[in-house]
């Protein structure tokens, strides 16, 4: 769809946001997939059944029998009917660790790459994810300095608690929060 913004539900699992998406296969069909939301990795991470079922790569079809290898990215993405810009990204097919998808009961992740091309609003107390093409949404609550990596996507918050410096990677797709209490 020609669409400039979508809003949709989210379930957290393992404190992980995850979303319905559907993904294209090399016929041209479409399937259904859950991706988890990934601020903090810019790759796009597919697990292995995902993979062979979309025809974009399999164990047996030239990837190791364990682990990751770079594989092509599937002719499209839409979440919530709008189509999904992932041109460019890094597609890696990911068949250890084992738990990375049967954990959180998904298929692959929503990369930081991708994220970056949008505005993103995460609502988490009505668990709605927004993405939007960049302005067409109107920001709303405090606005505070953030930089995002030109080439990652990952975003970093720097700030002063109680005096201290710290510097904050923003990365809801880890199961925890941590911040580097180093100088800045």
């Amino acid at each position: 769809k020609g669409t400039n913004r979508v809003t949709v539900p989210f379930t957290l699992d393992h404190n992980r946001m995850v979303v319905d998406a559907e993904i294209q296969r090399a016929d041209g069909t479409w399937r259904k997939a859950l991706l988890w939301v990934d601020t903090g990795n810019p790759s796009f991470f597919v697990s292995g059944p995902l993979a062979a079922d979309l025809g974009i790569g399999s164990p047996e079809a030239g990837g190791p029998e364990g682990g990751a290898f770079e594989a092509p990215a599937p002719a499209g993405v839409r979440i919530g009917g709008m189509t999904i810009d992932f041109a460019g990204v890094k597609t890696v097919v990911m068949t250890e660790p084992f738990w990375l998808f049967s954990a959180t009961h998904n298929d692959a992740n929503l990369p930081s790459t991708v994220l970056m091309k949008y505005n993103v609003v995460f609502d988490y107390p009505e668990k709605l994810l927004t993405l939007a093409k960049p302005g067409s949404v109107e920001p709303r609550g405090t606005m505070v300095r953030a930089d995002v990596h030109p080439e990652t996507g990952i975003v970093q918050v720097d700030a002063v608690i109680e005096g201290d410096s710290m510097s904050f990677a923003l990365d809801n797709g880890a199961s925890y929060s941590f911040a580097d209490a180093g100088p800045l």
